[in-house]
């Protein structure tokens, strides 16, 4: 192996342990998975997450959950909080 393929290595390696854990070194709590159109993810009872397309670097997803069950995307979570305080 290469110095340059060791380094590449270990930058990957860097990279993907900064993915998996919080600021403060914890683990995350994160399932990563790889969907095709059609499938589905349930989450609990009664969430289900279906892969509707993927486009580019675009994907179209579908959720059904109770009408109690907030569902927002990220961006509007944080816009909401920012305006609310």
């Amino acid at each position: 192996m290469s110095p340059w393929q060791l380094s590449i290595g270990v930058l990957l390696a860097w990279v993907a342990w900064m993915l998996i854990t919080n600021p403060d070194g914890r683990a995350r709590n994160m399932l990563v998975l790889q969907r095709k159109p059609g499938q589905v993810i349930t989450i609990g009872d009664n969430i289900r997450v279906t892969v509707i397309r993927v486009s580019g670097d675009r994907v179209r997803i579908g959720i059904e959950a109770p009408g109690e069950v907030v569902v927002l995307r990220e961006e509007l979570v944080k816009e909401v909080t920012h305006v609310s305080e």
